[in-house]
């Protein structure tokens, strides 16, 4: 298992997916992002690919999109403040 800290981000790294604690900048709240290892094996990322996650959250809805690498580790995460689900 794997633990940085890096400002307000809290990483782990952990055989059974990726589990990460980061700060929403839209509301400030604390979100959970978990993806599990078989989700991401499905994708057969190679070492350019990065894998997108979404988490919807708050009132009024907006979200956290990051994206994984092949080592499941958070590259890049920003917020969506505009989220339209049909």
């Amino acid at each position: 298992m794997e633990l940085t800290k890096n400002g307000a981000i809290l990483t782990k790294t952990l055989n059974s997916g990726v589990k990460n604690l980061h700060k929403c900048p839209v509301c400030g709240e604390q979100i959970k992002l978990s993806v599990k290892n078989e989700t991401l094996d499905s994708f057969k990322l190679n070492d350019r690919d990065l894998f997108p996650h979404i988490n919807i959250h708050g009132n009024p809805q907006h979200a956290i999109l990051c994206y994984i690498d092949k080592d499941r580790r958070v590259r890049s995460l920003t917020s969506v403040q505009s989220v339209e689900i049909i």
